[in-house]
């Protein structure tokens, strides 16, 4: 860990002279680190939610497309009624939006700051801790600076399980996909550059960027 603070310093001390060592006043590496890690999280939850969009507004043009073409709707793997590709696109569309209210929410605790916590229990220098909030993008605070600590991995917890759910949506269009494109099914196909075949039945078309 020492190591990594050194070279921030270093980085810091090359870019902005002597203003660069003040990277320890009233700091500790314990909030350093959750800061860095904040940062990262949001980041990264910024990235995925402009993916996830992209995606969602793929599937809400294609199901308003194919909103008249039949497919049929399967229970248990058995043909039950009448639907559409409309419907069963629209379907992992609605699944995306109900991800992204997961998403937000972790994004609304990993966009507090816990600088200033300290080693967590704050630091008798008189800091401005709303100041560096605004200066590094931060919507708030977190006020109690033993939370701050005791807060440590539940920032990455809830980023990881809003990220599962998103995994899971993309899971069940793969399938999906796998089922319809195989043979027996038929209702979609990928262009060749989608799919692997075989060295021992070169007729297959696998799905392997699904995979």
């Amino acid at each position: 860990m020492e190591d990594i603070h050194s070279q921030i310093e270093f980085l810091l001390t090359q870019k902005l002279g002597d203003t660069g060592k003040k990277i320890h006043a009233a700091r500790s590496r314990n909030d350093q680190v959750l800061v860095d890690l904040k940062l990262f999280l949001r980041s990264e939850i910024e990235k995925i939610t402009q993916d996830v969009r992209a995606l969602f507004d793929l599937l809400m043009e294609k199901s308003e497309a194919y909103k008249d073409v039949l497919l049929p709707g399967y229970t248990h793997l058995q043909i039950a009624m009448p639907s559409s590709f409309g419907l069963w696109l629209g379907a992992y569309a609605e699944g995306l939006a109900d991800d992204m209210l997961n998403l937000q929410a972790a994004y609304q605790i990993v966009n507090k700051n816990p600088l200033g916590s300290a080693a967590g229990y704050g630091s008798s220098f008189p800091i401005n801790r709303k100041m560096t909030t605004e200066l590094l993008g931060f919507a708030d605070l977190n006020y109690n600076v033993v939370y701050a600590q005791m807060g440590r991995g539940k920032a990455e917890r809830v980023t990881a399980m809003a990220m599962a759910g998103i995994a899971e949506t993309l899971a069940r269009l793969a399938m999906d996909c796998c089922l319809y494109l195989s043979q027996n099914f038929s209702f979609i196909s990928f262009p060749p550059e989608l799919t692997t075949g075989s060295s021992i039945m070169p007729h297959k078309k696998n799905p392997d960027v699904l995979s």
